[in-house]
């Protein structure tokens, strides 16, 4: 099962943040129900993510259109929208934009909600219950 996590905490790296503890629940999950594949993570605030202005990517698609030879520094931004949209459309994604724009038939978000003014337990174990519904619902049979 091809599944790509999206990891947009800036302190990715932090292990007792809510956004890496939840990330460890569902590997745990994700392990379990399915022992022999491993999902993709991609780590925004380490990703290097072309954007979509003139001086960048629309100038690469005009000059694409129009056959004209790209700078080296065009060729990697090319090549790391490429890899970037290669991820997206081989794994499961932000609901209007991947659903409506992009074609994907379902998208969840998992959050631990309440950092600031709830007990950590509490908040985990919302985030919990929250993760193994949309983890049942995503990764049900009819869906697979």
């Amino acid at each position: 099962m091809q599944t790509l996590i999206i990891n947009a905490h800036p302190d990715f790296t932090h292990r007792e943040s809510y956004s890496n503890k939840l990330q460890t629940l569902f590997l745990e999950q994700f392990k379990e129900r399915f022992p022999h594949d491993e999902p993709t993570i991609l780590h925004l605030h380490e990703t290097e993510i072309p954007r979509i202005e003139k001086d960048q990517l629309l100038r690469i698609w005009n000059k694409q259109a129009s056959e004209q030879t790209l700078t080296a520094t065009e060729e990697k931004i090319a090549a790391a929208s490429s890899a970037l949209l290669a991820q997206f459309k081989a794994h499961h994604y932000l609901k209007e934009i991947f659903q409506n724009l992009m074609g994907f038939h379902q998208f969840h978000i998992v959050r631990a909600q309440g950092t600031a003014i709830l007990e950590e337990e509490t908040i985990l174990t919302s985030a919990a219950d929250d993760l193994s519904k949309a983890f049942d619902e995503f990764y049900s049979p009819s869906e697979m």
